[in-house]
């Protein structure tokens, strides 16, 4: 693999240096990291983030629309 970042909610774990030389960054798709513990796979030198905080304003403006629709009686 030649990129230096990579978006995946399933990163490769094994021999990770080996396969990607390049590599600096991994970015997971969803908000937690659990399923990716112990990070004794992933060498110091690369940041792992993941997607915490992206969907709040999404989450919000969902429970007010339900919120009134359940108000309003709409049908589902």
């Amino acid at each position: 693999m030649t990129a230096d970042m990579l978006i995946s909610a399933d990163p490769p774990r094994e021999r990770l240096r080996e396969r990607a030389p390049r590599l600096q960054w991994i970015q997971t798709r969803g908000a937690g990291v659990n399923q990716l513990l112990p990070l004794d796979w992933l060498p110091p030198e690369i940041m792992l983030t993941n997607n915490r905080g992206a969907h709040g304003g999404k989450c919000e403006d969902f429970c007010t629309m339900a919120l009134l629709m359940l108000n309003s009686r709409m049908p589902s």
